[in-house]
């Protein structure tokens, strides 16, 4: 009869170790994954978010010019009139 106990729980010590050590490397996994995407910059700063298609050409601008920029954006009403994607099409054209 102990034969047959110590059968029936090996199995289950096994399933219960795999997923244990599944969850540790999950929980493992993640606080790395966590710290090598927030690692920064070669340079020491953070890399700016790309967070829409005009983010590039808003970096190229000097300092002043974006912060002018930011400033105008963030006053309040601006009174910019949304344009149509033809317009976009255009102006983006225009610009390239």
């Amino acid at each position: 009869m102990a034969d047959q106990t110590s059968k029936w729980r090996k199995p289950n010590v096994r399933w219960v170790l795999a997923a244990s050590l599944s969850l540790n490397l999950l929980f493992v996994g993640s606080f790395v994954g966590a710290a090598y995407r927030h690692a920064g910059a070669p340079g020491g700063g953070e890399p700016p978010a790309m967070r829409s298609y005009a983010t590039p050409y808003v970096l190229a601008l000097p300092r002043e010019k974006r912060r002018a920029l930011f400033d105008a954006l963030h006053s309040g009403d601006h009174g910019v009139v949304p344009l149509s994607r033809q317009e976009r099409r255009a102006l983006y054209a225009q610009m390239v």
